[in-house]
């Protein structure tokens, strides 16, 4: 047997071979060895744990010194934004000394309920300001509606009378006439456009046109204005004058009315020139240098600088002598800014003025160029029936005399209730003229009771005084097909009507001439029944839902064309897709997928203008086709 090496060498000092042969004698020195063995192990234990202990003390010491530099730094980085906040280091340092946290969370605490207060102040202030911007566009559409409806009457009072054989006196009292409704109508669309601005409304239409045609229009419209005073009206231009650009030729008209007008107004002997260069086509694109030059009374120096302030006049003589809102440089500069145009000044003292204007355009298209001026071919047009609500009696004096002159039969009524009702026992109504602002029922709930109760697809033009987007925004959300706003320009008013009645969907049939849209090739039903397993309530179901779906579509689809939300239009034609696929509608099968893909492209305008009519003429019809489908 092996004992442990202490006891083995205690045995072979002490005791013979013949005594370890002694039964009681082994026993003993076996007890002897476990006690052995159990001290080893006990003092192996022993010297573990004490290790154990030394190293979680280590640890410990450690981690007590980590936290206490960490709160030393902390105290200080504290200290810093403490001092950083309030600019008091030597007040903090007084209070806080090495671990004092209780004066350091005081200030913080105080701080925090002082940036709660500001931010509070903050968001009352913009509320505040958020109801003073929502005043100020209700108080301005107000202000908008009250003027434009009787001025509405004016200029169309104004416009027949011009028509009538006139006496020469009388002609030119009628002249007189036109000449201040015009300016107070530049007054008012002034104070409209600011606010636009200001709000962000604001936007350009993109249309091809000719530079040289336009600049002479500005000639012609100002040109009686320098004849009466004797000045020289120049137009100079360069060699080539066939320049074609893309732009809103409409706002660069009002840009250069508002100049060259102004340098009109300011000149009294001498001339006013209009001179304008076109550099080199760089990649599609070109710069326009037009310059204004006059030899008025000029300005002073340090008044240049204040030109484009609103409201502003170089002194109050200016105002009482020439007169004018001081309105007219403050738009053109945004107009200007908004075209990512720049706008220079040089004049000098009873020396004259040169204004210079600089622009980008993409180049142009002279087949692409709309004529504007092409007058309505009245007798070609057959008779319309046209359901007129407007409550001004004036202005349904200046509707009917421009309906007249295209052949309308006309129904009057006063307000939208009164609308409801005669659409709804007129079958023949093919058009309806809708005024916004009226007693009893205004047009916004007519025309949503004509949509949703009455289900009728007879296009609606809205009439309205208020030019701001939203009122725009809110009348295509309701159903309608377009809008004019007051005072309108007949022939803006004539086009529109005569355009919507040649687009218009077929009548709905009677029950005795009933069309099935299916059979016509329309659309199909076979792969829709397939899917429901010819169940005919889910047929139905999916039907209701294609037609919900569809009209809802058509609404959004129509403010995102007016608002040439190109994205939103892209993601309309996307969702529809797989219903259309499913209904077989062939004839959108170019349309879905040049729109679904559609970025903007001014090669393919053209196009895009005529696949989204097409789309949204197909999609109503099937619609429409849908909702008098029998299962």
């Amino acid at each position: 047997m092996t004992y442990h090496k202490l006891l083995t060498r205690q045995v072979s000092k002490f005791i013979s071979d013949d005594l370890l042969k002694d039964l009681a004698l082994q026993q003993f020195l076996l007890a002897v060895n476990d006690s052995y063995n159990s001290f080893e192990r006990d003092k192996e234990l022993l010297n573990h744990a004490f290790s154990l202990s030394e190293k979680e003390y280590t640890d410990l010491l450690l981690s007590l010194n980590k936290e206490y530099e960490l709160k030393k730094r902390s105290i200080e980085v504290l200290k810093q934004a403490v001092s950083n906040i309030r600019d008091e280091l030597h007040v903090v340092e007084a209070n806080v000394g090495e671990d004092n946290l209780m004066f350091i969370a005081a200030i913080l605490d105080d701080e925090v309920k002082q940036r709660k207060k500001t931010e509070q102040r903050l968001k009352d202030a913009k509320l505040k300001a958020e109801e003073s911007s929502r005043a100020k566009e209700a108080f301005l559409a107000t202000m908008s509606h009250e003027i434009r409806t009787p001025l509405n009457a004016i200029v169309g009072m104004i416009r027949e009378l011009a028509s009538e054989q006139l006496t020469p006196s009388q002609m030119n009292y009628v002249s007189i006439t036109e000449t201040a409704s015009q300016h107070l109508m530049s007054v008012l669309n002034n104070i409209l456009d600011i606010s636009k601005i200001e709000a962000g409304e604001f936007q350009l239409d993109q249309v091809h046109f000719n530079l040289q045609s336009l600049l002479r229009d500005v000639r012609s419209i100002l040109l009686t204005k320098s004849e009466e005073k004797s000045l020289a009206l120049n137009l100079k231009h360069p060699v080539s004058t066939d320049f074609m650009l893309v732009g809103d030729a409409v706002r660069l008209r009002q840009i250069m009315i508002n100049l060259v007008g102004n340098a009109v107004k300011f000149t009294e002997q001498g001339s006013v020139t209009i001179a304008y260069e076109v550099e080199p086509v760089l990649e599609g694109m070109v710069y326009v240098n037009i310059g204004i030059k006059d030899t008025g009374v000029g300005m002073e120096k340090s008044y240049v600088d204040h030109v484009f302030k609103k409201f502003s006049q170089e002194d109050a003589s200016v105002s009482r002598k020439y007169g004018g809102s001081g309105l007219g440089m403050s738009i053109t500069r945004e107009l200007v800014h908004l075209m990512d145009g720049e706008i220079v000044i040089d004049s000098e003292k009873n020396r004259g003025t040169t204004i210079t204007i600089r622009l980008r355009f993409p180049v142009g298209d002279a087949a692409k160029i709309i004529d504007t001026k092409k007058p309505i071919d009245f007798k070609a047009q057959r008779t319309i029936s046209v359901l007129l609500v407007e409550d001004n009696a004036f202005n349904r004096m200046v509707a009917v005399n421009s309906l007249k002159k295209i052949g309308c039969r006309i129904v009057e009524t006063t307000n939208g209730k009164e609308a409801v009702e005669v659409l709804l026992k007129d079958p023949g109504i093919e058009l309806v003229l809708m005024d916004l602002q009226m007693p009893t029922m205004d047009g916004f709930e007519a025309t949503e009771i004509m949509r949703q109760e009455l289900k009728s697809n007879v296009p609606i033009i809205g009439l309205t005084a208020n030019a701001f987007k939203s009122e725009l925004e809110h009348c295509y959300a309701v159903g309608m097909n377009a809008v004019v706003v007051k005072p309108f320009d007949e022939h803006t008013l004539l086009n529109t009507i005569l355009d919507l009645v040649d687009s218009a969907l077929p009548k709905m049939a009677e029950a005795d001439d009933y069309v099935d849209d299916e059979s016509t090739g329309l659309f199909s039903l076979d792969r829709l029944r397939i899917l429901c397993s010819n169940d005919v309530d889910n047929i139905r179901k999916m039907l209701v839902l294609y037609v919900e779906v569809s009209n809802k579509a058509l609404t959004e689809l129509k403010i995102a064309v007016a608002s040439k939300d190109y994205f939103t239009i892209s993601q309309l034609v996307h969702k529809l897709k797989p219903s259309l696929e499913i209904l077989a509608v062939k004839s959108l099968v170019d349309s879905v997928p040049f729109l679904e893909n559609y970025t903007p492209n001014l090669d393919e305008t053209e196009r895009f203008n005529k696949e989204v009519t097409h789309f949204s003429k197909v999609l109503s019809k099937v619609s429409a086709a849908l909702a008098r489908v029998e299962i």
